[in-house]
């Protein structure tokens, strides 16, 4: 995970904080506690659903995905022979300009390459499948 994804990760976590009145928040590896509280408050506050502080980071998550789609209509291949390796799987890091599958029209094998560096958080297609411009091929954070 980059700086940049910890930090808007962090930051998230923050606002949850301060929209629930939280002093201190334990999840996800994280232990956020906030210092120069002004007064000691003696009544207790209602306790945040977990659920829900997940879900606001996993809803900002999201955001940090990028879909890398199909520039044309064909079947996409996501190996470049029946018996090889596919050419990325869930996980996997990827460069700028990696291919990352191939797609077939008219009888020309296309590469489709990564936008960008990342790495690949789920394959959207299978192998075979007929596809058309636009379709989500991967999603790559």
């Amino acid at each position: 995970m980059s700086i940049k994804s910890k930090i808007k990760q962090l930051k998230v976590l923050v606002t949850v904080m301060e929209e629930n009145g939280l002093s201190e928040l334990n999840m996800g590896g994280y232990h956020l506690k906030r210092g120069n509280t002004e007064a000691v408050n003696t009544i207790p506050r209602p306790r945040v659903n977990e659920v829900s502080i997940k879900k606001a980071v996993s809803e900002h998550e999201k955001e940090d995905l990028e879909k890398i789609t199909s520039p044309m209509v064909g079947i996409v291949y996501l190996r470049s022979k029946p018996d090889q390796p596919s050419f990325v799987s869930t996980g996997q890091n990827v460069k700028k300009g990696q291919t990352v599958c191939l797609v077939e029209a008219m009888k020309t094998f296309n590469e489709i390459k990564a936008s960008r560096d990342g790495k690949i958080v789920k394959i959207l297609v299978k192998d075979g499948s007929m596809i058309e411009f636009g379709t989500p091929l991967f999603s790559i954070k």
